[in-house]
């Protein structure tokens, strides 16, 4: 192998390694997976924040297993609804809260999802990328100051 060469792909090896640990530390989950649901990459945020174990499962399982639901916690959402499964299908998904109950997570987790596409070198769609963070105690903390906006004016 040519000089040149092998320092573009020591590069290459350079940048791939710093995206990693760029990714494995960011404090929101990221997963990647291809246009049939496969999974390609999740960080440990992912992990933490669905539940350990739960990241490997393809999106069938995902909503027959563990339960994303509307924000009313009730609706199921099929796996059409599922926002990287509408990535893979080419829609992008912004701000969208929903709330999932894991195993791990039995009382439920809210997050707030954002999801893309992933087109490849000709701009075909070959996958999908969610992003998303825990907004559980945002959550909380505003039901809770709902229920004291009611409590006083109730006694007012």
């Amino acid at each position: 192998m040519a000089a040149s060469t092998q320092l573009k792909y020591e590069a290459l090896a350079q940048q791939w390694d710093a995206l990693q640990v760029i990714f494995e530390s960011l404090p929101v989950g990221v997963i990647v997976a291809d246009s049939e649901g496969r999974l390609l990459f999740s960080n440990p945020a992912a992990e933490t924040i669905l539940g350990n174990g739960s990241i490997d499962l393809t999106p069938q399982d995902a909503t027959s297993i563990y339960g994303w639901y509307s924000p009313d916690q009730v609706t199921l959402l099929d796996q059409e609804q599922l926002p990287l499964v509408r990535a893979i299908h080419g829609e992008t998904v912004a701000d969208e809260v929903v709330f999932v109950r894991t195993l791990q997570q039995r009382s439920g987790v809210w997050i707030k999802v954002n999801a893309w596409p992933l087109p490849d070198s000709m701009e075909r769609v070959c996958g999908g990328v969610v992003v998303f963070h825990n907004i559980t105690k945002d959550r909380e903390a505003m039901q809770a100051l709902i229920l004291l906006a009611q409590v006083v004016t109730l006694r007012g």
